[in-house]
């Protein structure tokens, strides 16, 4: 997981334990550098959904606009994270995968 400060940008891979701490930390840093939007890369397979969650909650409670592109894969935990964001790009090839519940 980067951070490109001036581009005022997050990549986000697989959420495992300890990774929506990480996040949230660059999150924070970038929400406190000034009113700009934040743009997150989101390229994730899914993972730990207590870590997705608490990322969830965070960009939805930012007081920034908050934008994520997906490319690639969408998958699992990652689907409800790309909900909460303002504004969400996803490109033509990238695969959604929702789980069917039961």
């Amino acid at each position: 997981m980067g951070i490109d400060v001036e581009q005022r940008e997050i990549m986000l891979g697989d959420i495992e334990p300890g990774s929506a701490n990480a996040f949230i930390l660059k999150m924070r840093i970038l929400e406190n550098d000034g009113d700009m939007p934040i743009h997150v890369l989101l390229n994730c397979s899914g993972g730990c959904w207590f870590n997705a969650l608490a990322i969830y909650d965070y960009v939805k409670s930012c007081g920034t606009q908050t934008t994520v592109e997906c490319f690639g894969l969408c998958a699992s935990a990652a689907v409800p994270i790309v909900q909460a964001f303002t504004q969400r790009l996803i490109h033509p090839s990238t695969t959604i995968v929702i789980h069917n519940g039961t």
